[in-house]
């Protein structure tokens, strides 16, 4: 698979509703996987921080459309927004 659009602007600048839409269509299958190696497979996907999940969403989605039976994904970070308590 390989990231084909994103945009222009940062996913870290954009709200939660700006990221979805972002990363419609960002994702494709490569060419060797475009031929059915998928088909019936286990697929994990590996993402270094979740923030609305749109990211793995979108992956997974292409991931699916191209025959895979089960998508899983790790993440290293979650990101937890800004904090109301004390400006911190």
């Amino acid at each position: 698979m390989e990231r084909v659009s994103m945009g222009e602007q940062k996913q870290s600048k954009r709200g939660r509703e700006e990221r979805i839409a972002s990363l419609e269509g960002a994702f494709q299958l490569a060419e060797l996987a475009g031929g059915g190696c998928l088909k019936g497979k286990r697929v994990l996907i590996v993402d270094d921080i979740y923030t609305t999940g749109a990211t793995i969403r979108s992956a997974a989605g292409v991931l699916y459309a191209g025959g895979a039976a089960e998508v899983c994904a790790v993440t290293v970070a979650r990101s937890v927004g800004k904090s109301s308590a004390g400006g911190q």
